[in-house]
């Protein structure tokens, strides 16, 4: 008679706990059949809405951890293949490996990509046409990387806020692009109309904007800078009155405006933080500066147009 090896009782009981937390976090989950290295895929919400971003996710089943890791000291390797782990970083989406013990219901994960693991599979050469061939590879999850409902939340913004990051930035290549074009173009060639991907850009920075709390709607009116944010602004400008500024200013700027703008990117960055509990993305911080100063100037150039244009749908 068949049996029932004791790595695929605890792998599929590690997946169900795993599937749980993401469950109770809102996100809808879907175990996957065809195993190609993830075991989960994971489509997170932010309220009814679904968002355009996707999580994936590897369990890694174990029976029991060590006392000393599960107080939150040292590291555990888990081993991947050299295979996925060149998949996973060629993808878009952000892929998420979980460490769970089974015996005592903890969690531990990693977040791929990063620097970490791009960098250590250069070292084994996984980019190498034999990389399948090869063996696994260990890599460390660190004891104080628990996860838990409040990690599935932050990995969820994680994932949004990195998507919005992503078109945001092909965007901006696609403008300089078209920009550049346009200057060396001669009477044979036709200009190409670059403001609708300005504009577009400008539309998912409003949205993510919305999401975090900068911006807030009311319906039949346009996105507006909210209360909320305009309180924190207040006490990031005071803050920047401390700042020295630099001897040479930007062409055009004062050491008031220059103070004005640095309290917005301090305030977007915090509220980025304070709201999803991850950094914000350094273009997008200058962005988002941008769109805050020309709503609280009123001198946004189409920018009231494209707050106006978001559906209420998508910020209910």
């Amino acid at each position: 008679m068949p049996t029932r090896k004791i790595q695929h009782k605890n792998g599929d009981r590690a997946v169900t706990a795993v599937r749980r937390i993401w469950e109770e976090a809102g996100a809808a989950v879907d175990e996957i059949k065809h195993d190609y290295g993830e075991d989960l895929l994971v489509q997170t919400c932010l309220g009814d809405i679904m968002d355009a971003s996707r999580i994936w996710v590897q369990v890694k089943g174990v029976q029991r951890t060590g006392q000393s890791f599960r107080n939150g000291r040292g590291s555990r390797n888990v081993r991947i293949k050299p295979g996925h782990l060149g998949r996973w970083i060629r993808g878009v989406d952000l892929v998420v490996v979980v460490l769970w013990d089974i015996d005592n219901q903890m969690g531990w994960f990693t977040e791929i990509p990063s620097m970490e693991f791009q960098v250590e599979l250069a070292r084994h050469g996984v980019w190498s046409v034999d990389a399948q061939a090869r063996a696994e590879l260990p890599f460390p999850i660190a004891a104080n990387n628990r996860f838990d409902v409040a990690v599935a939340h932050r990995l969820s913004w994680h994932a949004r806020l990195d998507n919005y990051a992503t078109h945001v930035r092909v965007l901006e290549s696609l403008v300089s692009h078209i920009e550049r074009n346009n200057e060396l173009a001669d009477l044979s060639r036709q200009i190409i109309e670059v403001e609708p991907y300005k504009l577009t850009s400008i539309y998912l920075a409003v949205n993510a904007m919305l999401d975090l709390g900068i911006l807030e709607k009311s319906p039949g009116s346009p996105a507006a800078v909210s209360s909320a944010f305009q309180e924190r602004l207040e006490t990031d400008l005071a803050d920047c009155l401390e700042i020295p500024m630099p001897d040479v200013l930007p062409e055009g700027s004062t050491p008031q405006a220059l103070r004005h703008f640095r309290a917005i990117g301090m305030a977007c960055i915090r509220q980025a933080q304070e709201k999803s509990g991850t950094a914000l993305d350094g273009a997008m911080a200058i962005q988002f500066g941008n769109i805050v100063h020309g709503l609280l100037l009123d001198e946004s150039s189409g920018l009231c147009d494209v707050c106006d244009c978001v559906s209420e749908a998508e910020i209910a």
